[in-house]
């Protein structure tokens, strides 16, 4: 298992901060070395650092994910503004 710094963050130029996402999901070797101090040995550190930046990493949505969530709510909006015209339409007709 190799634990990664923030400073050797493979998408961050050099100099660069890096940003919250790359933080939580990379900064493991930080947080074992933590857990270390606090008595756990090395292995139960290492696990523990590798599960929780899975865990967060499954849990957090990207600029991506959200910019992909905001077409598909525009385009059910579209959809359900036009079947409600339609419906409305369909009804003065029938008055």
């Amino acid at each position: 298992m190799r634990l990664r710094s923030l400073t050797h963050l493979p998408h961050t130029p050099p100099g660069a901060r890096p940003n919250i996402v790359q933080s939580l999901a990379m900064d493991t070797l930080a947080y074992a070395k933590r857990l270390k101090q606090a008595g756990f040995d090395q292995a139960q550190a290492e696990a523990l650092a590798e599960g929780l930046r899975d865990a967060t990493t499954a849990t957090l949505a990207t600029k991506q994910d959200l910019a992909e969530l905001e077409t598909r709510l525009t385009r059910l909006m579209l959809i359900q503004g036009a079947a409600v015209v339609t419906l409305v339409v369909t009804l003065v007709k029938l008055l």
